[in-house]
């Protein structure tokens, strides 16, 4: 089970990076891209404390419904975006 999320998250994140790179006007596309890594290398393992001190807080089901909830806001926000629904790579 864990192999196949693995799978999904990484094909699924591969292609949201993709998307967002071609739809970045050339002359952003550094600052994009490195917005892109702060959020991800940087700021995403410093939440992790911050997550283990809510779970030790709180408990588990919890943290772990409101991070669902932060989750599917952000993607409901995605869905609801035209420039988002018309994405494309180019061919």
């Amino acid at each position: 089970m864990r192999r196949t999320a693995g799978l999904v998250a990484g094909i699924c994140g591969g292609l949201a990076i993709a998307l967002i790179q071609t739809a970045t006007d050339p002359a952003y596309l550094g600052r994009v891209s490195s917005v892109m890594a702060l959020t991800s290398v940087g700021i995403a393992p410093l939440a992790y404390p911050l997550f283990g001190f809510a779970t030790d807080s709180f408990g588990t089901v919890p943290v772990f419904l409101a991070c669902g909830t932060i989750s599917m806001t952000g993607a409901a926000v995605g869905l609801l975006t035209p420039a988002v629904r018309r994405a494309e790579l180019a061919r």
